[in-house]
């Protein structure tokens, strides 16, 4: 279920609007998302790979949702979410944040070239946005 009680000003109006209609739940609309992008697929061919534990696609799907949300922090989201998604913890997340060996520069690219070659197919969409913003990280170079 949808938390309604969600500030409408967290979100863009198109998101907020989108949320309030009951007819639609979004974790089921991302994973569906997910699902079509591929991104099982595009994350073994960028060398996302982890030894046990939780899949990285599964991680990586907690971690968007985290951002997609807006939660103002990983322990927030772990804490009132994260179960909801997946099995992993908040310190699984952490983690997956601080891996230098992924190239997440490769994804970026691979995500964007598969919503470009939906673009270019007739009766697609018209227009591509990429967010290419950049946060700024304390601690490890």
């Amino acid at each position: 279920m949808v938390n309604h009680d969600t500030t409408a000003y967290a979100f863009p109006a198109l998101t907020s609007d989108f949320l309030r209609n009951s007819d639609h739940l979004i974790d089921n609309l991302f994973a569906d998302l997910w699902k079509h992008v591929g991104m099982k697929t595009l994350l073994q061919r960028c060398g996302f790979r982890k030894r046990s534990g939780v899949e990285v696609n599964a991680v990586l799907y907690c971690l968007t949702m985290w951002v997609w949300l807006k939660s103002s922090s990983v322990s927030l989201f772990a804490r009132d979410s994260l179960r909801t998604f997946c099995a992993a913890g908040k310190d699984v997340l952490y983690e997956a944040m601080n891996r230098e060996d992924w190239n997440w520069r490769a994804l970026h690219l691979r995500v964007a070239r598969k919503a470009l070659h939906q673009l270019a197919q007739p009766g697609g969409a018209q227009a591509f946005v990429l967010d290419d913003t950049i946060k700024i990280r304390s601690g490890k170079k």
